[in-house]
């Protein structure tokens, strides 16, 4: 019953009876709580992000799947899980969190390889980011994809507005476009288009980001820069290499990357143990000279990778950068577990290997505690106990003297009914802890010898 209110009321939010759909909504959420039916608690929490969402209370649409999120989390229901993920996907776009939204969104895209159903949902977010990072060409393009998809009508219907903006904004198909949306509406409704139309009023009074089509640009050309320093030292822009000829002008890229707009003397202090020596000034021109030069072969003409304003260097903001290690770091001070699952997967070694500055020793430490105590946390936070083993297995692999790690372990493996698996695991601890640490192990597990 409590299903068929959940769906009822979705489909009285979708014709606009706002009073009703609120009406189903609380019914149902009493129902579930009374007889403790906690799956469809959860989806009714996900209707209501919903229902506040058309409204565009964005706070209390947050609210609502946050709410979800705690009982998806809490009964381990996995698939209610990704649904919540792409609420706070959309909710996190709205709110102009772009760096977390591209971050959810390549967990998305690993997690749809196992779920093709999410796969329309993942992509018609993917375009309305496009779209609110201006970039309208691909956006319409995406858009277009979802158009064409077996996917709910009104995401299609969304779809379809969306793309007449994009034609607006690329002054092409206009009234094409138009005809294409009339036909919608006659079917579902003018009310689809209270979805998005507060959207479109505040981009238009409020843009949150600056074109990236720049006029040093070739027209409706994006630069991804994607930067990799754990485990291994890899630049590309638009996924091609980028040579870089000197380790120094890695090492400005990736201090850019990290702290951001920085003063020519701070670099030297840090890159170079000191920025009163005048060697140590032509150092640092020669560094940064080649990087410009390395990155300026895979730009536009005219374009300028690495920006002087005042006397502040940065990276060009009109680069989509992605960069491991701020990636992990998010996830560090993220609840949220896909997000956290998304950094841990960026540790792949340690910080800028095969470089042992001051500053890079000291964030290499601190980069394989965060990855460790990350990874720890995945595991008792996680849904499922194979998930858990697999978060575990990734601590052992960053600290091989971390008892927590190999006792939580062997927990998870008993409770995924892997029982060879658990006693494997349990001799590589004892060994430990006897071989390493000269200590008899404290645990002592039902069908394991001490």
């Amino acid at each position: 019953m409590v299903v068929i209110l959940n769906n009822l009321s979705f489909f009285k939010l979708q014709l606009g009876k706002l009073i009703e759909a609120e009406n189903l909504i609380e019914i149902a959420k009493k129902i579930c709580t009374q007889n403790e039916i906690f799956e469809t608690l959860s989806s009714i929490y996900q209707t209501e992000s919903s229902f506040f969402r058309f409204q565009f209370k964005i706070e209390k649409s947050k609210d609502s799947i946050e709410e979800s999120i705690k009982i998806s989390n809490k009964f381990k229901l996995y698939q209610i899980s990704i649904i919540n993920d792409l609420h706070l996907l959309e909710i996190n776009l709205i709110q102009g969190k772009f760096e977390e939204c591209h971050v959810r969104l390549k967990d998305l895209e690993f997690r749809s390889r196992q779920n093709f159903s999410i796969i329309p949902r993942v992509d018609f977010h993917k375009a309305q980011l496009a779209f609110f990072e201006k970039d309208y060409e691909s956006a319409d393009q995406l858009f277009a994809a979802v158009e064409s998809s077996k996917t709910r009508y009104l995401q299609i219907a969304r779809a379809r507005v969306y793309r007449l903006e994009c034609a607006r904004k690329l002054n092409k198909n206009v009234k094409e476009r138009e005809a294409a949306l009339e036909e919608t509406l006659a079917r579902c409704g003018h009310q689809v288009l209270q979805w998005d139309a507060p959207i479109f009023e505040m981009l238009q009074e409020n843009p949150s980001q600056p074109p990236k089509n720049l006029e040093t640009q070739t027209p409706n050309q994006a630069l991804k820069l994607e930067i990799s320093s754990l485990g291994n030292r890899i630049v590309r822009i638009n996924e091609q290499t980028v040579k870089i000829p000197l380790s120094k002008s890695f090492e400005l890229l990736v201090w850019l990357a990290l702290h951001g707009a920085s003063r020519r003397e701070t670099m030297i202090d840090a890159l170079w143990d000191g920025a009163n020596d005048p060697r140590h000034g032509e150092y640092f021109k020669v560094a940064m000279k080649r990087l410009r030069s390395a990155l300026a072969e895979h730009c536009p003409e005219e374009f300028n990778p690495i920006k002087l304003e005042g006397s502040q260097y940065q990276i060009n903001p009109a680069f989509e950068v992605h960069f491991d290690l701020k990636e992990l770091k998010i996830a560090i001070s993220s609840t949220d577990l896909p997000i956290m699952e998304a950094g841990l997967r960026q540790y792949q070694g340690s910080f800028m290997p095969g470089l042992d500055t001051t500053w890079i020793d000291t964030e290499r430490n601190h980069a394989l505690e965060e990855a460790l105590n990350l990874a720890l946390r995945i595991g008792k936070n996680h849904y499922e106990p194979q998930g858990a083993a697999l978060a575990f297995e990734a601590a052992i692999r960053f600290d091989p003297l971390c008892e927590e790690a190999y006792v939580q372990l062997i927990g998870a493996l008993k409770a995924s009914e892997q029982p060879e698996a658990a006693a494997r695991a349990y001799r590589m601890y004892s060994r430990m802890m006897r071989e390493e640490l000269g200590l008899e192990p404290e645990m002592v597990l039902d069908g394991f010898p001490k």
